[in-house]
């Protein structure tokens, strides 16, 4: 997740409201985790693609 917050912007960075909004995204399964030998890797989940969309044209 820590290369994932470097993507957000600067002013997001370590805020707790992003943390908690990245957290909500894996709870609904937008967000896949799968823990690698030292880090965790994210990737959008490919099964909630619709959903994916169609939160983000409201």
């Amino acid at each position: 997740m820590t290369n994932l917050r470097k993507c957000l912007p600067t002013h997001l960075r370590g805020e707790k409201v992003a943390d908690q909004a990245l957290k909500e995204l894996v709870r609904w399964e937008f967000l896949l985790l799968k823990i690698s030998t030292h880090e965790v890797h994210v990737s959008l989940n490919p099964e909630k693609q619709r959903d994916i969309h169609l939160f983000l044209s409201q």
